[in-house]
């Protein structure tokens, strides 16, 4: 199966849940890249600025792949120097 193929509005729904019954910032932020993948990057990154996790490289790498998927070239390589 491919991304392409994938049902990440499924996935965005069950992340949903999950934030629900289990809130933490990593569940926040797998579910604003599967709503990226299913709604668009925008919504994504407007969802990923409202998540705090100091010290977590994965969330200013998700950030820069959004970023880079828009073609923000300049923004994506500060996010994916952030550490």
């Amino acid at each position: 199966m491919t991304a392409a193929e994938t049902d990440w509005a499924q996935i965005a729904a069950l992340y949903e849940v999950l934030a629900r019954l289990q809130p933490s910032p990593v569940i926040a932020l797998n579910r604003a890249v599967a709503i990226a993948m299913a709604e668009g990057c925008e919504k994504g990154l407007e969802l990923i600025a409202d998540i705090e996790l100091p010290g977590y490289y994965l969330l200013p790498a998700a950030r820069a792949d959004l970023l880079r998927r828009l073609g923000r070239t300049a923004e994506a390589a500060t996010a994916y120097a952030k550490r």
